[in-house]
């Protein structure tokens, strides 16, 4: 049996919530990627709203799914890979 204080139960609470944001900006970023300029725009957004420790992952999922056709936004919002 497992008793969850008011903290451990905030804490998932903040894991569950931050997981939701880095899958919804994934989402985003598929949904845009048919322009360049809106997929920069949300990419930036993206990285001024995740966590610092999203970002790494962020930039890791966005090289593997759009770096043939977005090398250059992806190199100028996260710097080269």
């Amino acid at each position: 049996m497992f008793i969850f204080t008011n903290t451990t139960t905030r804490f998932y609470t903040y894991l569950l919530i931050m997981t939701t944001m880095l899958e919804y900006v994934k989402m985003i970023l598929r949904k845009v990627s048919f322009d360049r300029s809106l997929f920069e725009k949300e990419l930036r957004k993206a990285i001024s709203r995740l966590l610092e420790p999203e970002i790494p992952q962020l930039k890791e999922w966005c090289y593997s799914n759009f770096s043939v056709r977005y090398r250059v936004v992806l190199n100028r919002c996260f710097g080269p890979a």
